[in-house]
């Protein structure tokens, strides 16, 4: 069993955390970063001031991510033509 940031992810074997890294998206990315942020403040790495800035950074990332995907559910009938 392999596992990263203490723990919180894991993986039954190498092959299967290399295999996850090559076919990272967006999503998971955040989400890695949310783990790495809670490994790292579990063990006192950050200071109160660093916890709260990479939230904001986090947040910021997420927001982006949000607006993106929204803007690719656009209607592409530009026109207002039907059918």
């Amino acid at each position: 069993m392999e596992n990263i940031f203490g723990g919180l992810i894991e993986f039954d074997n190498q092959k299967q955390f290399d295999d996850f890294i090559d076919s990272l998206d967006n999503e998971h990315a955040l989400k890695i970063i949310e783990v790495a942020f809670k490994y790292g403040l579990n063990n006192g790495l950050y200071s109160m001031e660093e916890v709260h800035c990479l939230y904001k950074c986090l947040s910021k990332l997420k927001e982006n991510e949000n607006n993106i995907e929204a803007n690719n559910l656009r209607d592409d009938d530009n026109h207002g033509d039907i059918g």
